[in-house]
């Protein structure tokens, strides 16, 4: 990324910047319009089904694995690369199962 000219590095950096805030005014709207839809009172509420927690817990954990893979390549250890790797194939067939 060095050879990227300054006026272009800040040119990405304000469109970065307005991405962010785009995101959090959609944020902002979404909470809001749950809140006051709440406040009407037909708000009807209803259990998540238990899958979602399992679903939940592997996706955060092939994050961690992919991300240790990442770490391993840079620091050049590829037993480890290989291992993080398997995990995250393991764990992705997982969410592919349920």
């Amino acid at each position: 990324m060095n050879n990227i000219s300054e006026k272009n590095q800040k040119a990405i950096t304000f469109s970065l910047w307005i991405f962010l805030a785009t995101i959090t005014m959609l944020f902002a709207a979404f909470t809001s319009a749950v809140i006051v839809r709440e406040g009407q009172g037909n708000w009807n509420y209803f259990e998540l089904p238990l899958i979602l927690n399992y679903n939940t817990i592997a996706l955060f954990l092939s994050s961690l694995t992919i991300q240790w893979g990442l770490v391993s390549v840079r620091n050049g250890e590829y037993k480890n690369m290989k291992n993080a790797l398997l995990i995250t194939l393991i764990l992705g067939l997982f969410l592919r199962i349920i």
